[in-house]
């Protein structure tokens, strides 16, 4: 029987992880371009586990319940490191993109993500420590192509309007305002006078106003340190 996202009861460790406001999950839940807000690290999962048609016992959803069971220290030291990279130097090339000779290479696309484990005996048979981090930086290149009216295509447009004895819509000059030369009218417009003095020509955007985009995501951190974050919490046995 399929069930929707929001219909489900998600938990770590037995303690609620579910949204508020969307009802999915609030730890990894994607963000702007799917990019996770709060990351839970990969090698801090000990189980996944899921029921379908939970009984009364799990509670909350009648879609069913899912759980994720984090790691805990043992009697020995162990520890894991990995490290994954997205490089737009290794992709093919996009349709979107033509190189001029500002930005002859195309705009950075990348994810990074990285991160570790640590886990060991505090007292040996008795107390137990896991720590475990994990960190993703993604670079998103604006590398969509668009033409931007500056003051000189205004000015083109309007000599074309000329010739064919079309009058100026005021509703188009206000749009456009400090860009439409001489614009009696107070309205601010639509668009940034920083593009005012950009050529008449097409792409303008993308051959002079490339910017990267940087998302970075990190698990939750220890108010008492910028380096490790514990992800469960002591286990005594």
């Amino acid at each position: 029987m399929a069930t929707r996202p929001n219909q489900i009861n998600w938990q770590i460790d037995g303690v609620d992880n579910n949204d508020f406001w969307h009802n999915i999950p609030a730890v990894n839940q994607g963000g702007v371009s799917g990019i996770a807000g709060v990351v839970m690290p990969i090698d801090a999962i000990d189980e996944f586990s899921a029921q379908t048609q939970s009984s009364a016992e799990a509670g909350r959803n009648a879609g069913g319940s899912v759980n994720l069971a984090l790691k805990s220290g043992g009697n020995a030291i162990h520890g894991s490191g990995y490290y994954y990279n997205r490089n737009e130097y290794y992709a093919a090339s996009s349709p979107f993109y033509q190189p001029t000779a500002i930005t002859p290479k195309p705009p950075r696309l990348r994810n990074e993500n990285y991160g570790f484990t640590v886990s060991g005996p505090i007292i040996k048979e008795r107390t137990f420590f896991f720590v475990g981090f994990e960190k993703q930086e993604y670079i998103i290149g604006l590398s969509g192509l668009a033409t931007e009216p500056s003051t000189p295509w205004v000015t083109n447009a309007l000599a074309v309007l000329n010739t064919y004895g079309v009058p100026v819509s005021p509703i188009s000059r206000n749009f456009l305002g400090g860009l439409y030369p001489n614009n009696p009218s107070t309205v601010p417009g639509l668009w940034p006078t920083s593009i005012a003095g950009l050529p008449a020509t097409p792409i303008t955007f993308s051959a002079l106003h490339l910017r990267p985009v940087t998302a970075t995501t990190e698990s939750p951190r220890l108010t008492t340190t910028s380096t490790i974050n514990i992800i469960s919490p002591f286990a005594g046995s």
